[in-house]
């Protein structure tokens, strides 16, 4: 358990030190399209299947 704590700050501070090169659009338009799909999802999962 120790190590998958170690592991997923590790990962976490190199995904935020590394230069980005995305344009803030295309940021916002992946978040966006992110939040979309995962509640169509939770949506879709709580009517169909009570989940």
């Amino acid at each position: 358990m120790l190590f998958l704590f170690v592991t997923v700050i590790i990962f976490n501070l190199i995904a935020y030190l590394i230069p980005k090169r995305i344009s803030p659009m295309v940021l916002l338009a992946t978040t966006l399209f992110a939040m979309y799909l995962q509640l169509i999802t939770d949506v879709y999962l709580g009517l169909k299947y009570h989940l």
